[in-house]
């Protein structure tokens, strides 16, 4: 028995560069003239060589230049773009791509990416507004920039608002410092391009919102002593504005996760997957208001042209449903929604009972309405989406009631759902056996 032995290998070398590095950059501000590239992390068996970075502008010609090897972390390579001399313009897009060598004879060399270029575009924002009002049903689209949003209608909800991907994906685009490129994170934006002129008086932000995102670990606060933010708060959402058109930004409030909520909670952990992901699904009596005041930090002053954007930030770790955003109104009086033209509130003062609740067998679903209904949409749906009874039904009158054999059902929590026009009311029911 001789024990361990060293291992050595003769001949060329053939092994490649180990390359860490992925690129979360979709969007800059004209206003910016110097942006920091992501860290790339570089290593290689008998050392690297160099690490290059090859951009142009607009497909333009080619510039290279050298990446900068960090004095304070191991193996890190950095890069700022600096267009002082050549200011960028709304709508240019620059493309690079980072090429590192090895110093082995055979200069084995790996390109990130691994074929074509990195992309991002410049952004122009739309005219100074004082107030903005939007309830998404007119998709004002034009409006935003989105990375990880849309603004549509996703199943089993009746109104169009602001969503992110449901489910959101984990983070993977950016690299948390110090981690050596082992712990990513993605940050999601919905980024409002009308810039916004702040009221000397009264300055608010409301908006009604389901957020089903993974909470962080019991009792941990969203800073640290620091100011930077807590890693074990893990993903959250959040409201930020800029002074500077893009350039820094300001949270308006402390992030937040399921967990601003308990019903949210509840529903987040009712439904967890092998891999720790949540996947309950939001429903539109999920809804709660939301109000943030801009001037509440002392940042933030009447006069002062802030945009806004919304962030859903995704670590690598377990996701859920994500999360939801309507009727947004920023300064304009509590209360005010847009206009829809053409549409009648046909459930504004409506009034659904169901019961009874809990039910072991049958149940009743009773509506009544100030307001003629002529047919009305029936939907019964457990938390994971899933339809299990729907039917058209002619009303024709102020009152409508059904009753429902829910003996089939499973025991646990389902969501009676009536949709009217472009209206929804709804009503949990526990099913127990």
């Amino acid at each position: 028995n001789f024990g361990s032995f060293y291992q050595f290998t003769i001949g060329a070398d053939t092994v490649k560069p180990k390359v860490v590095y992925s690129n979360p950059l979709k969007y800059v501000f004209a206003s910016q003239t110097s942006i920091t590239l992501p860290t790339l992390y570089a290593t290689d068996n008998i050392g690297i060589a160099s690490a290059t970075i090859e951009y142009a502008v607009n497909n333009g010609s080619i510039v290279s230049k050298p990446l900068v090897l960090s004095t304070v972390e191991a193996n890190a390579y950095n890069y700022t773009f600096d267009f002082g001399n050549s200011p960028l313009k709304s709508g240019d897009v620059i493309k690079y791509r980072i090429i590192v060598i090895d110093k082995a004879k055979n200069k084995n060399t790996v390109n990130s990416p691994s074929t074509g270029f990195y992309e991002f575009k410049v952004l122009d924002f739309l005219d100074p507004v004082n107030e903005y009002v939007t309830s998404f049903d007119r998709y004002p689209s034009n409006d935003f920039y989105l990375k990880g949003f849309s603004i549509t209608k996703p199943t089993f909800f009746n109104t169009v608002g602001l969503h992110s991907e449901h489910p959101y994906k984990d983070g993977s685009e950016d690299t948390e410092p110090g981690t050596n490129g082992t712990d990513k994170f993605t940050n999601n934006d919905a980024l409002l391009l009308r810039p916004i002129t702040v009221r000397s008086d009264t300055a608010k932000i409301y908006f009604d919102q389901i957020s089903l995102v993974e909470p962080g670990e019991d009792g941990e606060s969203f800073y640290n002593p620091d100011g930077t933010i807590n890693r074990y708060f893990y993903d959250y959402v959040i409201v930020q504005a800029s002074k500077d058109l893009g350039k820094t930004w300001i949270d308006l409030t402390e992030g937040w996760d399921a967990r601003k909520d308990a019903n949210w909670l509840k529903t987040y952990n009712s439904s967890i997957d092998k891999l720790g992901n949540s996947t309950a699904i939001g429903s539109f009596d999920m809804f709660k208001s939301m109000e943030i005041d801009l001037k509440q930090n002392g940042l933030i002053k009447g006069g002062d042209k802030i945009v806004v954007r919304f962030r859903l930030h995704a670590d690598a770790g377990a996701n859920g449903w994500g999360w939801a955003i309507d009727n947004l109104n920023i300064q304009g009086p509590k209360g005010k929604k847009e206009l829809i033209l053409g549409v009648e509130k046909k459930l504004e003062n409506s009034a659904l009972n169901v019961f009874p609740n809990p039910s072991k067998g049958k149940v009743k679903v009773q509506l009544t309405s100030s307001s003629e209904i002529k047919t009305l949409q029936l939907n019964v749906i457990d938390l994971q989406g899933k339809v299990h009874f729907t039917d058209q039904i002619q009303v024709n009158g102020l009152s409508f009631e059904r009753e429902l054999d829910v003996n089939q059902l499973e025991s646990g929590t389902y969501i009676i759902s009536l949709l009217v026009e472009n209206q929804q009311i709804t009503r949990k029911l526990m099913v127990i056996k």
